[in-house]
């Protein structure tokens, strides 16, 4: 995607606002909740067919090309954070 070059610094700081700085912070959120094995089991199954769900589109829809595709698997990174949060979940049920 082309952007003027002023415009790009900020643009680039967005970006990575929201690719590190949300997740870490959902995951910090996360950690607050009471997990149950039926919450742990639906954030990983949520979080799994969202990835699954975007790469397919990705590939299919957008042939792996343009910002479309790279929206599309921007989103199933935040399905892979949401599955593993769910796992961490499940794991935390599991200790005492």
């Amino acid at each position: 995607m082309a952007l003027p070059r002023p415009v790009v610094p900020w643009v680039s700081l967005a970006l990575t606002f929201f690719s590190l700085g949300l997740p870490i912070y959902a995951i910090f959120r996360g950690s607050e909740t009471a997990w149950t094995v039926r919450l742990g089991w639906l954030f990983v199954g949520a979080g799994a067919v969202l990835q699954a769900t975007m790469i397919v589109a990705a590939r299919v829809v957008f042939r792996d090309n343009g910002v479309g595709a790279g929206l599309c698997l921007a989103a199933g990174q935040a399905g892979l954070l949401t599955w593993c949060l769910g796992a961490g979940g499940l794991v935390s049920r599991l200790m005492k």
